[in-house]
């Protein structure tokens, strides 16, 4: 069995796919869903930069799925799928 993540932007759907959690956030960064000036709360105006600071595209890295799923809901969602190969 293989691991297949598909990621969910709220408003586009289906946006691609990533086999690990690194995939998943080296996908969002290099395809531009994730910037400095990512917001991830609307009412507080936090972006990405505020919660991780300058280097957030790799302490991003240092997270794990549930920490993303938990900060990115409403955001964007993750699905795993499990393929055979």
């Amino acid at each position: 069995m293989k691991n297949i993540y598909l990621i969910n932007e709220e408003n586009h759907g289906t946006i691609g796919t990533a086999e690990s959690y690194q995939g998943i956030i080296h996908f969002l960064i290099a395809e531009g869903w994730l910037e400095d000036d990512y917001v991830i709360d609307w009412t507080t105006n936090t972006t990405i930069n505020t919660l991780l600071g300058d280097n957030w595209n790799e302490e991003i890295l240092k997270k794990d799925i549930d920490w993303f799923k938990e900060t990115f809901d409403g955001c964007f969602y993750i699905r795993l799928i499990k393929c055979y190969e």
